[in-house]
């Protein structure tokens, strides 16, 4: 499924990230930018992840220890349990496709 001409980044990555694993995202605004969070099958299957799309706020606090770039605005944030090469992977292949 492509995605509409009218989704943002972050619906289109989360789009994306669904027709290459079967596994759902969803869209969470903060403040200008977006937070895809795993539904409960992802988390099954690449433990807790976040991927934030969206210029980063330089004035608000950084609370996750684990952070990869992949973008000027798209960023992995990773939990312990997360899969780390099964999701780095994963995004390689969904940032060059984008």
């Amino acid at each position: 499924m492509q995605p509409s001409k009218r989704s943002s980044p972050a619906e289109a990555l989360a789009l994306a990230f669904a027709d290459e694993t079967g596994c759902e995202l969803r869209v969470r605004r903060v403040g200008d930018s977006a937070v895809l969070v795993p539904e409960p099958e992802a988390v099954e299957r690449f433990g807790r992840f976040g991927i934030v799309v969206g210029l980063p706020d330089e004035s608000a606090p950084q609370t996750w220890a684990i952070a990869w770039r992949y973008a000027d605005d798209v960023e992995l944030v990773l939990w312990p349990d997360a899969q780390l090469l099964d999701l780095d992977a994963l995004m390689r292949r969904l940032i060059c496709v984008a």
